[in-house]
């Protein structure tokens, strides 16, 4: 396993810190979820939007989407390119000797939705 790169989490810290924006906090766990997992200040981000901040009267749909898609990633993490394509080179192999005709297009049908990218939190 790779060691986490403090400089990573530095520059999450920054924008985190500079905007204040709950994408950032997700877009550091999609992509870095090493130093994600590592980054003590990860916690008292998320409590900073759970609490409301920077205005507790206006920020609650804000702290709701953030919670909503962390816990979406967490029970469903995204799958890796070499998952993708292993799923996609079996759906076309089943395609290929599949005999009739509409699930011979079901499985092209989950290769294309599988091929457009179902890696997005």
């Amino acid at each position: 396993m790779p060691d986490p790169k403090p400089a990573v989490a530095l520059e999450y810290f920054k924008r985190f810190r500079q905007k204040k924006d709950p994408e950032i906090l997700l877009e550091f766990l999609e992509k870095h979820p090493l130093e994600f997992e590592c980054s003590g200040w990860v916690c008292t981000a998320f409590g900073y939007i759970a609490m409301g901040y920077p205005w507790p009267s206006r920020c609650q749909s804000r702290a709701q989407g953030l919670f909503k898609k962390y816990w979406r990633f967490i029970n469903h993490p995204p799958l890796s390119l070499a998952e993708i394509s292993a799923i996609v080179d079996f759906a076309n192999d089943r395609a290929k000797f599949s005999s009739s005709a509409p699930h011979k297009q079901q499985f092209q049908m989950a290769t294309l939705w599988l091929a457009q990218g179902c890696t997005s939190i």
